[in-house]
């Protein structure tokens, strides 16, 4: 039974020490406005450096922007609109830059 026990005791969410760099790759896809500005503002505030890699919406991927958005409340993000989630989470973009296949890299910081 110690395999059922370890399954008992609650989890612990991942917190970044101070100084780590944390990459976040294709998560606001899956999360509404209000959860993609609140894991941000959580993981800018406690860790060293944030690279963010998101898919930018585009008409080649509307129909996985729909999938996303319909399945859970988020979708594919334009640029700016993806700016407007990291500045509502206090953060300011220090580099922005597209890195190919209609994907962009931000590193924001507090």
């Amino acid at each position: 039974m110690p395999a059922l026990q370890q399954l008992q005791r609650p989890v612990q969410p991942l917190r970044p020490a101070g100084g780590e760099t944390v990459l976040l790759s294709q998560v606001t896809g899956w999360l509404p406005d209000e959860d993609a500005v609140q894991v941000l503002a959580e993981i800018g505030r406690e860790s060293g450096t944030v690279v963010l890699v998101e898919e930018l919406r585009s008409a080649e991927n509307a129909l996985e922007h729909l999938r996303l958005a319909c399945t859970f409340g988020g979708g594919l993000r334009t640029a700016a609109e993806l700016a407007d989630l990291i500045a509502r989470a206090a953060l300011q973009v220090r580099k922005s830059c597209d890195i190919g296949w209609g994907h962009r890299l931000w590193v924001p910081e507090p």
